[in-house]
Protein backbone atom coordinates (compact mmCIF):
# COMPACT_ATOMS: atom_id res chain seq x y z
CA UNK A 1 0.00 0.00 0.00
CA UNK A 2 1.16 3.56 -0.65
CA UNK A 3 2.19 6.22 1.81
CA UNK A 4 -0.39 7.86 4.03
CA UNK A 5 -1.89 11.04 2.64
CA UNK A 6 -0.47 13.63 5.06
CA UNK A 7 3.25 12.74 4.67
CA UNK A 8 2.83 12.25 0.93
CA UNK A 9 1.05 15.58 0.59
CA UNK A 10 3.85 17.42 2.38
CA UNK A 11 6.52 15.70 0.27
CA UNK A 12 4.67 16.51 -2.96
CA UNK A 13 4.27 20.12 -1.84
CA UNK A 14 8.00 20.29 -1.13
CA UNK A 15 8.83 18.93 -4.60
CA UNK A 16 6.56 21.51 -6.22
CA UNK A 17 8.18 24.31 -4.23
CA UNK A 18 11.62 23.16 -5.40
CA UNK A 19 10.43 23.14 -9.01
CA UNK A 20 8.96 26.63 -8.67
CA UNK A 21 12.17 27.98 -7.11
CA UNK A 22 14.29 26.48 -9.89
CA UNK A 23 11.96 27.92 -12.52
CA UNK A 24 12.25 31.35 -10.86
CA UNK A 25 16.03 31.21 -10.58
CA UNK A 26 16.41 30.10 -14.19
CA UNK A 27 13.83 32.68 -15.30
CA UNK A 28 11.79 29.98 -17.03
CA UNK A 29 8.42 31.69 -17.09
CA UNK A 30 6.73 28.95 -19.10
CA UNK A 31 7.92 26.27 -16.64
CA UNK A 32 6.63 28.32 -13.73
CA UNK A 33 3.25 28.78 -15.42
CA UNK A 34 3.07 25.07 -16.22
CA UNK A 35 3.98 24.20 -12.62
CA UNK A 36 1.37 26.52 -11.17
CA UNK A 37 -1.28 24.95 -13.37
CA UNK A 38 -0.09 21.46 -12.40
CA UNK A 39 -0.49 22.24 -8.70
CA UNK A 40 -4.24 22.16 -9.21
CA UNK A 41 -4.07 18.59 -10.51
CA UNK A 42 -1.76 17.07 -7.97
CA UNK A 43 -4.42 16.28 -5.34
CA UNK A 44 -6.62 14.60 -7.93
CA UNK A 45 -3.72 12.44 -9.09
CA UNK A 46 -2.64 11.82 -5.52
CA UNK A 47 -6.11 10.51 -4.66
CA UNK A 48 -6.21 8.37 -7.81
CA UNK A 49 -2.80 6.87 -6.99
CA UNK A 50 -3.51 6.24 -3.32
CA UNK A 51 -2.85 2.48 -3.51
CA UNK A 52 0.14 2.81 -5.85
CA UNK A 53 3.77 3.05 -4.86
CA UNK A 54 4.52 6.43 -6.38
CA UNK A 55 7.28 8.78 -5.45
CA UNK A 56 6.30 12.40 -4.76
CA UNK A 57 8.28 13.34 -7.88
CA UNK A 58 6.25 10.85 -9.89
CA UNK A 59 3.08 12.71 -8.92
CA UNK A 60 4.66 16.05 -9.83
CA UNK A 61 5.76 14.73 -13.23
CA UNK A 62 2.34 13.16 -13.86
CA UNK A 63 0.68 16.49 -13.09
CA UNK A 64 3.06 18.34 -15.41
CA UNK A 65 2.52 15.78 -18.16
CA UNK A 66 -1.25 15.98 -17.80
CA UNK A 67 -1.15 19.75 -18.25
CA UNK A 68 1.12 19.43 -21.29
CA UNK A 69 -1.06 16.70 -22.80
CA UNK A 70 -4.17 18.82 -22.38
CA UNK A 71 -2.43 21.78 -23.99
CA UNK A 72 -1.40 19.60 -26.94
CA UNK A 73 -4.93 18.29 -27.39
CA UNK A 74 -6.30 21.83 -27.35
CA UNK A 75 -3.69 23.15 -29.74
CA UNK A 76 -2.23 25.24 -26.96
CA UNK A 77 1.40 24.38 -27.65
CA UNK A 78 3.21 27.05 -29.61
CA UNK A 79 5.20 25.85 -32.57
Amino acid sequence: MGRTQAPLTSMVDREMQILLRVADRARLISLKELSLEAIGRIRELQNAAYDELLDPRDLVFLALLSVLAERCEGGGVRG
